[in-house]
């Protein structure tokens, strides 16, 4: 059975269902972000609708949860695309798995406001993206920028624990360590009663937007209370490099925290010096391995730098496109057939 949830009431309701769902997946999947991102921002949107698919079957535990919107233009999305570095749907249960995605397809085939159907940072490994690329087989799916990680071990000494570093590159590391290691650092948190840091956030928008290195909105309303949202919902916590007064330099980034987890969420880091974010790395990664071990999710996005810098393991993320108009597949076509980057199918993804 298949109901659709359209405001923000019924959003609230599928908070227990939800979190249960997306044990184990990306921090950008839970409900507490896919909630403040449709509360702070999507759904503040012109045109914008709530259409989140629920999936049960009477006499099973399987269940699934569809976390669309569609926005002014009829395009169906997932919640938190444009500033998420994962996605996906959440699903339990095997044996009916085909049936789920089968009746959620059917059911936005019957949605009169979707036109098309554009599905960002989807793993190779989504059941959404295979089921989805069958059931409508006429999609185009292309990869987009991967998202990088690294395995870091429990240890004391973060930098020489980090894999696959060349010795070049370490001794960069362990240089640039050195360089940050008297600056002070502390990680802002909700569990240990610190305040989102407005002051913060502000005093460095300004200054990177006046260096043009980011564009006057950069942190508008919305997004910025979209970051809060998630700080003061104990999503995310913020390690801060640097002094307060500004008597040096200052870096910061909001991190979405899951259990041996750690996801750099790209969309909101701010340095006054730029190397100052990778020194901002270096000390998070050091305070957290000492602890346990974990992985540390860069996202999306830099992937040179990243590669240069810390030599991470990549996953490739793809996108779904699909629409129910041959004008609108024959656009999609020729926009993938410029970029050179269509992937049909799937079948030979990672």
């Amino acid at each position: 059975m298949i109901e659709t949830v359209q405001d923000s009431a019924g959003l609230e309701s599928l908070a227990a269902e939800w979190n249960a769902l997306a044990a184990g997946a990306h921090v950008c999947c839970s409900h507490a972000w896919c909630t403040a991102a449709w509360e702070c921002v999507q759904g503040r949107e012109k045109g914008c609708r709530l259409r989140v698919l629920r999936w049960t079957r009477e006499g099973t535990d399987e269940a699934a949860i569809f976390p669309f919107f569609v926005d002014g233009s009829g395009t169906l999305r997932l919640l938190g695309d444009s500033f998420s570095d994962a996605g996906d749907a959440l699903c339990r249960g095997a044996t009916c798995r085909y049936w789920m995605f089968k009746e959620a397809s059917d059911a936005v085939r019957d949605m009169p406001d979707v036109r098309r159907i554009h599905l960002m940072k989807l793993s190779g490994r989504s059941p959404l993206l295979d089921f989805w690329s069958a059931f409508w087989p006429t999609c185009v799916v292309y990869k987009a920028p991967p998202r990088t990680f690294v395995d870091v071990p429990r240890s004391d000494d973060a930098i020489s624990a980090l894999p696959g570093l060349k010795s070049k590159n370490r001794a960069r590391l362990k240089a640039l360590h050195r360089e940050v290691s008297g600056m002070p650092f502390r990680v802002l948190s909700r569990a240990c009663g610190d305040e989102f840091p407005s002051g913060l956030v502000e005093r460095l928008r300004a200054t990177m937007v006046a260096s043009g290195r980011r564009r006057g909105d950069f942190l508008a309303d919305d997004m910025t209370a979209f970051a809060r949202r998630l700080f003061d919902e104990g999503v995310c916590e913020i390690p801060v490099l640097g002094d307060d007064d500004g008597s040096q330099a200052l870096a910061f980034q909001m991190v979405g925290s899951d259990d041996g987890a750690a996801s750099s969420l790209s969309w909101i880091n701010l340095d006054s010096d730029p190397k100052l974010l990778t020194g901002l790395y270096l000390r998070y990664i050091e305070e957290k391995s000492r602890v346990a071990g974990l992985r540390f999710d860069f996202g999306t996005g830099a992937y040179a730098y990243k590669l240069n810098t810390f030599r991470p393991e990549a996953r490739a993320n793809y996108t779904f496109r699909a629409s129910k108009s041959i004008f609108g597949r024959l656009a999609d076509r020729l926009r993938l057939l410029a970029r050179h980057r269509w992937v049909g199918s799937g079948r030979n993804r990672e």
